[in-house]
């Protein structure tokens, strides 16, 4: 997905909810900037309004369409957010996840040992 993300200007992401955020991971490894949805799972999380995204309102069209426009019609502020997007995920919190997901395998796996051990 990052390979198609990165033929547009901007990603919208505008739905009613996304927990996980998987898709401004690869939007932002993509180096792209996003306009996502305050109920979005990563608003102000991963994105940043107005440093590497948009963040509107959900439902409301006016707003979103005003972020739209902006993010169209101006170049320099596009490079900006781009860049900033591509540096939020290397340096974002990605390694976390990672980490945090290894812990909770590990975890798991040594619940489960003892368990098979009774």
């Amino acid at each position: 997905m990052p390979t198609i993300f990165a033929l547009a200007d901007f990603v919208v992401l505008a739905g009613a909810f996304d927990q996980c955020g998987l898709r401004i991971n690869e939007t932002f490894a993509a180096g792209r900037p996003a306009i996502v949805t305050r109920t979005y799972g990563v608003a102000n999380e991963l994105v940043l309004d107005g440093e590497n995204g948009f963040i509107v309102k959900q439902g409301d069209i006016d707003a979103l369409t005003d972020r739209i426009a902006l993010l169209a019609a101006d170049a320099a502020l596009q490079e900006r957010l781009s860049k900033n997007a591509a540096s939020t995920f290397v340096t974002g919190p990605t390694a976390l996840f990672a980490t945090n997901l290894l812990d909770l395998a590990e975890s798991l796996a040594g619940a489960r040992s003892r368990a098979d051990s009774r």
